[in-house]
C-alpha cells in the first residue's frame, strides 16, 4: 500500500506542470523510464488486451518496466547470454518475429474482406453448439439406439430410457 502511494505521489509530482514526453517517471539506478515510453507501453497493452484504463493496471505496467530494467541491468546475465540453449532460443524467437511481421505485411495486409463476409463470419462465430450422448454398454445396443434415432424416435425419450438419474429418483420418493 505504501509502495503504491509513494509511486503515485512520485509520478504525479513529476508530471505536474510538465508537458514534455521526456519527463522521467521512474528511476532505477542510472536508468530512467520516461513518460513517453510508459505511455507507449501502456497504450499497446490496453489495445492488445481490451482492458479498461485503471490505476492498478498502470502500476502493474510500470512495475513490469522497472523489473525489466532490474533483470537486464542488475542481474548477472553473462552466463545466460552466453548459454548455447539461450542463443538458440533467442535466434529462433527473432526468426519467428520476422516471419510474423512478414506474414502480417505480405499476407494479412493484402486480404480484402467485404462487409458481407464480416457479417457471415459474425453469424458463424456466434452460433451455439450443444452435444449430447447416449451410452450403450454393447455395440449391439448402440446400433439399436442409432436405428431408433434414424427412424425419428425423440432424443429426450431415448435419453430418459437409457440414463437413470439417481438424484431424480431420490427426490421422487
Amino acid at each position: 500500500m505504501t509502495k503504491t502511494l509513494l509511486l503515485s505521489f512520485f509520478i504525479s509530482a513529476n508530471l505536474i506542470g510538465q508537458s514534455s514526453d521526456s519527463v522521467t517517471i521512474a528511476s532505477v539506478g542510472q536508468h530512467k523510464i520516461y513518460k513517453d515510453q510508459f505511455v507507449d507501453r501502456y497504450t499497446d497493452y490496453l489495445l492488445a488486451t481490451g482492458i479498461k484504463d485503471n490505476i492498478v493496471v498502470r502500476e502493474a505496467i510500470l512495475d513490469n518496466m522497472i523489473n525489466e530494467i532490474l533483470l537486464y541491468h542488475f542481474d548477472d546475465n553473462k552466463d545466460l547470454f552466453s548459454n548455447p540453449e539461450y542463443q538458440k532460443e533467442s535466434a529462433w524467437a527473432e526468426k519467428q518475429s520476422v516471419l510474423a511481421y512478414l506474414k502480417d505485411q505480405e499476407v494479412y495486409a493484402k486480404i480484402k474482406v467485404t462487409e458481407r463476409e464480416v457479417r457471415e463470419a459474425f453469424v458463424r462465430v456466434n452460433k451455439k453448439i450443444a452435444a449430447s450422448h447416449l451410452f450403450a454398454p454393447t455395440l449391439e445396443e448402440a446400433e439399436n439406439l442409432y436405428k431408433l434415432l434414424e427412424i425419428g424416435v425423440d432424443w429426450d425419450n431415448l435419453a430418459a430410457q437409457v440414463f437413470t438419474d439417481s438424484t431424480r429418483i431420490a427426490w421422487s420418493l
